[in-house]
């Protein structure tokens, strides 16, 4: 796989997922208990839900047959706006900035001298599937997509807190299922993420949290896309901070569409 296909495969698989945790001291995993029968409404309050966040991770991403590390920058305005920037592990240079907004998707590849400016559709065509920018933030910020709480209860399954019944409708058309979360503080754990028009799932798995300012986070954050072609994606945070940020993108004039 050439460095353009990996790059836009890191893009990708990094808007599907996010983490983010400072060092303090970790929360376990949830064990089959009966204080893991909270309330829905419990997990509906948990949520964390920062006005403008930066977080900083070191990537790996495996395939069958090769790996790459890289670095990783996310800045966050909530409800408005997710920027991303890949660099060179080892180097620091920037290979690719993305801006992601409810009706915008913009790319620029600074290894091919290409970009990519748009509408969500091109968002959609770049992942083969259709997420929403909402679904794409509450993902990213290791939250409950909203529409579980629909229909879900709560209480243990194979020994762990568990969302019943395991499936949940998305409003794209897509689902989530086999979701399981941290009781003592009412965030996700694993689940499975099936969104509107894509034919594979992606296997979703957040890292031990750690507390913050109040909030937790999770300190490791897994995909793994087990189709065709398998992929994992593993972050591991090295900073994060909230407070006010500035997301620059600007295309070079030099640079040529992508088709």
């Amino acid at each position: 796989m050439n460095w353009r296909n990996k790059a836009h495969l890191s893009v990708a698989c990094l808007l599907l997922l996010f983490a983010c945790g400072p060092k303090k001291p970790l929360i376990q995993p949830p064990e089959s208990t009966e204080d893991a029968a909270e309330g829905v409404e419990f997990l509906s309050t948990r949520a964390f839900r920062p006005n403008e966040l930066k977080v900083e991770a070191r990537a790996v991403l495996e395939e069958p047959d090769s790996r790459t590390d890289f670095n990783l920058e996310m800045r966050l305005l909530h409800d408005s706006l997710i920027w991303m920037q890949l660099s060179d592990p080892f180097l620091g240079f920037p290979l690719m900035r993305a801006v992601i907004s409810v009706d915008r998707f913009a790319m620029v590849n600074r290894l091919e001298g290409t970009y990519f400016e748009g509408d969500a559709r091109g968002l959609d065509q770049l992942l083969g599937m259709s997420l929403p920018f909402q679904l794409l933030q509450d993902v990213l910020l290791g939250n409950f997509p909203t529409d579980v709480f629909a229909t879900a209860t709560t209480g243990v399954q194979d020994g762990k807190a568990c969302l019943i019944p395991s499936t949940s409708p998305l409003q794209d058309g897509g689902s989530i299922h086999d979701i399981c979360y941290f009781w003592e503080i009412g965030r996700p754990y694993t689940y499975h993420l099936k969104a509107a028009g894509y034919e594979e799932e992606a296997f979703v798995k957040y890292g031990r949290y750690a507390e913050n300012k109040g909030f937790h986070y999770p300190t490791e954050i897994q995909l793994e896309a087990r189709g065709q072609q398998p992929v994992r994606l593993r972050l591991r945070i090295k900073n994060v901070e909230q407070g006010p940020q500035h997301f620059p993108f600007k295309i070079p004039s030099s640079y040529k569409p992508i088709e």
